[in-house]
C-alpha cells in the first residue's frame, strides 16, 4: 500500500474514532445527569 493512502486512512480512523469516543462522553454526561 501506498504510504499516502496509508495515512489518508489513519487519519480518517482517527477522526472517527473521536467521534465516537465524544459521542461517548456526552452520552454519559446525559445518563449521569438524569440519575
Amino acid at each position: 500500500m501506498d504510504e499516502i493512502v496509508m495515512n489518508r486512512f489513519a487519519s480518517a480512523f482517527y477522526a472517527i474514532e473521536r467521534s465516537i469516543y465524544n459521542w461517548f462522553i456526552s452520552l454519559y454526561e446525559r445518563v449521569k445527569r438524569w440519575h
